[in-house]
């Protein structure tokens, strides 16, 4: 069964259901627990817009930091968790966090927007459900109309 579940959190809703689905899953199979957020490269064109690109990337890996302490202490106290930072690209560097972690359960949340949208703007879930063969729990926007 699991025993090395990662989660990927962001400031986003869907990142928080997927921390609680992996927290779960954490305590059900006593298994560790890996929190990562992932803090984008800054655009090549922000050193036009005449700002310190150096406080900006500081600022960025901070609040990424702040994400991660906040999740790793939303986990349940019997589960074994640390959080990581990784900069570049998410799903590049997710599946480089599985890799390296040595991983068997991918926990992600879906922001939902559906196949058009993504394929538009890109899916992280598509990238690394593509990019690795390691076990990947979608967890889909909760609709409160139902």
């Amino acid at each position: 069964m699991y025993r090395s579940i990662l989660v990927a959190v962001d400031l986003g809703e869907s990142s928080r259901d997927a921390l609680k689905e992996a927290g779960e899953l954490a305590v059900a199979l006593n298994a560790h627990l890996t929190v990562l957020s992932v803090v984008p490269p800054l655009p090549a064109y922000a050193s036009t817009a005449g700002v310190d690109i150096g406080a900006l990337e500081r600022d960025a890996q901070q609040e990424a930091q702040r994400v991660v302490n906040q999740a790793v202490h939303a986990v349940p106290e019997n589960v074994a968790a640390h959080g990581i930072i990784r900069l570049g690209q998410a799903g590049s560097e997710i599946v480089a966090q599985i890799e390296e972690g040595g991983h068997d359960l991918v926990v992600l949340g879906s922001r939902g927007r559906g196949r058009v949208a993504a394929g538009l703007l890109g899916s992280v879930v598509g990238d690394v459900h593509f990019a690795t063969k390691v076990s990947l729990l979608v967890v889909q926007p909760i609709d409160d109309a139902r």
